[in-house]
């Protein structure tokens, strides 16, 4: 019924290939579990509070197996963070990212939400981040 409401990876994928079906529950799941362990491994890690915490929230969004389109708003504390670690032209990417929210409008014809990719873009680059300032 909310598929093209949903923005984590199960949703997403039941979206794509059906509710209750093998690959949809496999594949999404599968992200799942990748994204909370890839999260657990960072937030172990010696990177800064603030970083995890940024990390932790667009995670809690795409594990979530019933997440939806307003959950993206948690998002806006990842970039936050982003946008704090990068400086002008963090802010300036995010806004541009963030303006792809609209994209929501065409949800119902595209059968998902378009901002289940601007959370995983998010989440990508905020591991991204985690991983650079880490390794300075």
């Amino acid at each position: 019924v909310n598929a093209a409401n949903s923005v984590g990876w199960l949703g997403v994928s039941e979206a794509l290939f059906g509710v209750r079906t093998p690959v949809a529950r496999i594949l999404g799941w599968t992200a799942s579990s990748l994204t909370f362990v890839g999260t657990l491994v960072i937030w172990r890690s010696r990177a800064p509070m603030m970083d995890k915490l940024g990390l932790a929230a667009v995670a809690t969004v795409l594990i979530s197996p019933h997440a939806m389109f307003y959950d993206s708003g948690l998002v806006v504390l990842s970039s936050w963070v982003l946008a704090d670690r990068h400086g002008h032209s963090a802010t300036l990417r995010l806004a541009a990212l963030w303006s792809l929210a609209i994209s929501h409008v065409f949800s119902a014809s595209l059968g998902f939400s378009p901002l289940f990719l601007v959370n995983v873009a998010v989440f990508g680059w905020s591991v991204w981040s985690i991983r650079v300032s880490n390794a300075e």
